[in-house]
């Protein structure tokens, strides 16, 4: 199982993308719906201090000397995105030397790619650009390629290369506090051009479009967040009919502030009926419009006025614990009860 929250601050940038979920997932010998390549997955990790931490400190509110963890994340808005470009890249690259393949061979052969997704366009922009990071070692043909999209955008196409090849020092990047630098600057620019080819829609959205619309009702959930797009996107492409039988997909994990996973997967025999019984539609048909008020009263303190009662079978938090000392210590601590009828 997969479960997540992502709160914070009101009025942060971060806030737009708030969420939280929870996706279980069966793993069998013979699976029914995706078959993983463990053995050839890439991963990559890397230490990157002020990116979604929730580090102890002093407490403020009580004027103790004690010490308790941040209820929000500690995040800075360009340096994470900048983080999750380079550790994907990074967890891709070592996949393909793991299948031997080059980049643009292998992902022209998938059918669909499944990312972490905080919000929409990152892991559009990050699939974009390890596209174009495959043209780069693509030899002959893929040079070709990604120099046609260089001189659109006026730069050098050597020079885009051996940025593209170069290990950029992104931790260095919070030890120093410029956290607004951009890793991989003539390559973003390259990007922005490559969106106006007919390549692009073919390589990057045509492989993302699998889920897309109903994850735009689906927010930061973290944890949940890959194996959602997973789930809402498998559905989505039973529902239309297709026939991916054996045909190879991508997910991509990734785990704020340290590290990524590449998993080549495939569709196994019989995969549409396992997808149909996914239910992802269905879990966003209930659902719940909060006015200004009563967000603000949930972010602040946990519950609102006039709130509905979820529909029978489900679980809820019946109660929050308070007391931070004995006779018991269950300060933060959720107490769940089953609601099994709508009385």
């Amino acid at each position: 199982m997969a479960a997540d929250i992502a709160r914070y601050s009101m009025g942060s940038s971060g806030e737009p993308t708030q969420g939280a979920g929870a996706v279980a997932m069966l793993l069998e010998q013979q699976p029914q719906l995706l078959e993983v390549d463990i053995v050839n997955a890439g991963s990559a990790s890397a230490y990157r201090a002020v990116d979604f931490r929730k580090p102890h400190t002093r407490s403020r509110q009580s004027g103790t000397d004690e010490k308790a963890v941040r209820e929000v994340p500690v995040f800075n808005g360009k340096y994470s995105v900048s983080c999750y470009l380079d550790e994907t890249l990074q967890s891709l690259r070592h996949m393909l030397n793991n299948l031997d393949v080059t980049g643009v061979d292998y992902y022209r052969q998938l059918e669909a790619v499944f990312m972490h997704r905080p919000y929409q366009r990152m892991p559009i922009n990050s699939w974009a650009l390890n596209y174009l990071v495959g043209l780069a070692s693509d030899g002959a043909a893929g040079r070709a390629e990604l120099s046609e999209y260089c001189r659109n955008a006026d730069i050098d196409t050597q020079e885009v290369v051996d940025e593209m090849h170069s290990l950029p020092d992104v931790m260095c990047e919070a030890t120093m506090e410029i956290l607004d630098a951009e890793p991989y600057p003539l390559s973003m620019q390259v990007l922005r051009h490559f969106r106006t080819h007919q390549a692009y829609r073919d390589e990057v959205e045509q492989k993302l479009r699998f889920g897309v619309e109903l994850m735009r009702d689906v927010g930061n959930i973290y944890a949940a967040a890959l194996p959602a797009w997973m789930a809402a996107g498998l559905e989505d492409a039973a529902l239309q009919g297709r026939d991916l039988a054996g045909k190879a997909v991508l997910a991509m994990g990734y785990g704020s502030g340290d590290a990524a996973e590449a998993l080549p997967m495939r569709l196994a025999n019989g995969w549409q009926q396992a997808a149909a019984r996914i239910g992802f539609r269905e879990s966003l048909a209930e659902y719940q419009d909060l006015d200004f008020e009563q967000y603000y009263a949930m972010h602040q303190t946990g519950t609102a006025a006039n709130l509905g009662w979820p529909g029978a079978g489900e679980f809820l938090i019946h109660s929050c614990g308070c007391l931070p000392v004995a006779p018991i210590a269950n300060d933060g601590i959720e107490y769940y009860r089953f609601h099994a009828t709508l009385n």
